[in-house]
């Protein structure tokens, strides 16, 4: 309100901080965003106190995110305070590796040294911050490296690492005893993980692992060395089941065919800002209509963000309608691919189905009678039959065994997609739901009719959501930037959940999701007019068509607002009920 009205953002108080300097000492990089948008002031200006810029005090205040949007905009990592202390001076003395990282790929020089002629490695050694140091120089040299040959010619060693370990181990557990294979087994999966992520990932931590097609790796080769052992083995030694030969040749060549699509396809990335006046028009943009937080704007790839997109971590980018990342395909799953997702997911459920048949088939067949075997082979603590089949054929059991142990997470993943599809729900939306303020219509149309306070001010709304934006729990529903009225429609849209999808550390957290998601979903079986609203699910049918159908109906490269939704040929086809007539700003 104030700048509207012609207040100067670079006046100073008496202790000569402008409204940059007063900024960046709290943790909203929202309204550092907003004041630098309005390109008023000098972005390298100093204070009274100390001779202080604006990314000195950020770097002070150990806020990365502030730091970020302070170099994007052009502040300097060289300026020097009274003392002769850089930015970079000031980030070590705080000791946040993220904000040291973020100056030292500014080119920040770290052998600067201040008045009393120390140097911003000095100062490390002093306070004793050398592994964090170490680690935001081996970040930022990564980063910054153009070197792709080498990048490529790490993810190729850590591709075909699996091709090689996995027979290894499968055939480790097929040739000793159990007591004996199993120990190995493990000993060698672990060391094949060590040599993954201790010396063939440059920076050592969990978000680079996921950054490697190492978990694809092991999808892939399990699929083809099954593929193999279908082929030289069940094949000829069950030709009375043909029909099932078939099905598994086919279901298994569609399913490889959708998950290499899947793999290579763009999963609906949205182009990043391409100049700094985009960046600053967008931003007093969304201040100006009161929508100026995480939820509308993304602070990395600097854009407005559309309706049910997100930015990925491990893609680093933002995603049109995002599902979720999967490390088994090594991509994002979003408005392109999510189809082909599905189509691989159910080939690859029903491919597995068959094959355990086909082998048990093959064992049942096959396998010597338990009367006619020696002694010595029937040392086995996991029964006769089970035993019997051990001794028979041990390398088709175990694959058989751990393509069983595929089934069972990828049947949970499928039956949950397909629920939450129904649903009209992404799992970014359904695990976050309460980031996002459609996804809890009710509550906060009650919370804007109870409350009947007029509308914030941009400046005041920023400054409000900002502290609640920062971190993970629940925004205020009085201090969000959410005007949703009272809806009066009876056929009200509703709020719907859907869970985690895939994740490296455990493919079984699937179940997990089933389990939060059913949660969520309870309000389902409470009476219509007794639902929350979710805005993009307008029942079972109609949701499915629209998911299966791809008619476009809505660009959600483009869709910024329920209004947009709503005025959509979507709205207007049959199978889908009407929402309120009320323009819903989110």
């Amino acid at each position: 309100m104030l700048i509207q009205y012609g207040a100067d953002p670079g006046l100073v108080d008496s202790h000569g901080f402008n409204a940059l300097h007063l900024a960046v000492q709290s943790p909203q990089p929202m309204l550092v965003l907003y004041i630098l948008s309005l390109g008023r002031l000098d972005i390298d200006t100093k204070d009274g106190v100390g001779q202080y810029t604006g990314l000195m005090w950020a770097a002070n205040e150990g806020n990365a995110l502030n730091i970020k949007l302070l170099l994007q905009f052009g502040a300097s990592v060289d300026a020097v305070d009274q003392r002769g202390a850089t930015p970079l001076h000031w980030a070590v003395t705080k000791g946040n590796r993220m904000c040291i990282r973020k100056l030292l790929e500014y080119g920040s020089d770290p052998t600067a040294k201040d008045q009393g002629g120390k140097s911003a490695v000095d100062l490390v050694h002093e306070n004793k911050l050398g592994r964090i140091w170490d680690q935001a120089v081996l970040e930022a040299t990564v980063l910054e490296s153009s070197d792709t040959l080498q990048k490529k010619t790490v993810n190729r060693s850590i591709y075909l690492l699996p091709y090689i370990v996995l027979p290894i181990v499968l055939k480790t557990l097929s040739s000793f005893p159990w007591f004996t294979g199993l120990p190995l087994a493990l000993a060698e999966f672990i060391v094949m993980h060590l040599i993954v992520e201790k010396l063939l990932i440059v920076v050592p931590n969990s978000g680079e692992l996921l950054k490697t097609p190492y978990a694809s790796s092991i999808f892939q080769a399990s699929a083809w060395w099954l593929f193999l052992t279908w082929a030289w083995v069940l094949v000829s030694a069950t030709p009375n089941i043909i029909i099932l030969h078939i099905l598994f040749f086919v279901t298994f060549s569609i399913a490889m065919a959708c998950f290499y699509r899947c793999s290579v396809a763009n999963p609906g990335f949205i182009e990043n800002a391409n100049s700094l006046d985009s960046i600053q028009e967008t931003a007093v943009e969304l201040a100006d209509s009161h929508q100026l937080d995480i939820r509308h704007f993304c602070t990395t790839c600097m854009i407005k963000k559309p309706l049910r997109s997100k930015h990925c971590k491990v893609c680093n980018r933002c995603v049109a309608r995002f599902d979720h990342h999967c490390p088994w395909i090594f991509n994002c799953i979003g408005l392109e691919n999510h189809r082909v997702f599905m189509m691989f997911m159910l080939n690859m459920v029903i491919c597995i189905t068959i094959f355990v048949s086909i082998s048990a088939q093959y064992l049942i067949a096959n396998a010597t009678p338990i009367g006619d075997m020696p002694p010595e082979e029937l040392k086995c603590l996991l029964g006769p039959t089970i035993c019997n089949y051990f001794a028979y054929d041990t390398w088709t059991l175990v694959i058989t065994c751990w393509a069983a142990f595929h089934l069972f997470w990828s049947t949970c993943l499928l039956l949950m997609h397909f629920y939450q599809i129904a649903m009209g729900v992404t799992t970014n939306e359904a695990v976050n739901s309460h980031r996002y303020g459609y996804q809890d219509y009710k509550k906060f149309a009650h919370n804007n009719a109870s409350t009947n306070q007029p509308e914030p001010d941009a400046t005041s709304s920023i400054a409000a959501t900002m502290t609640s934006s920062s971190s993970t729990s629940l925004p205020n529903e009085r201090s969000a930037l959410l005007c949703l009225p009272l809806c009066k429609n009876k056929h009200a849209v509703r709020s719907t959940s859907k869970s985690k999808g895939c994740s490296i550390s455990n493919c079984c957290s699937c179940a997990n999701s089933i389990m939060s998601s059913h949660s969520a979903h309870r309000k389902y079986r409470q009476p219509l007019n007794k639902r929350s609203g979710n805005p993009f699910d307008y029942g079972c049918r109609t949701n499915c068509v629209d998911f299966w159908s791809n008619n476009g109906a809505v660009n959600w490269y483009e869709a910024y607002d329920i209004q947009h939704v709503n005025n959509s040929p979507l709205s207007g086809t049959k199978f889908y009920s009407p929402v309120a007539r009320h323009s819903i700003e989110l």
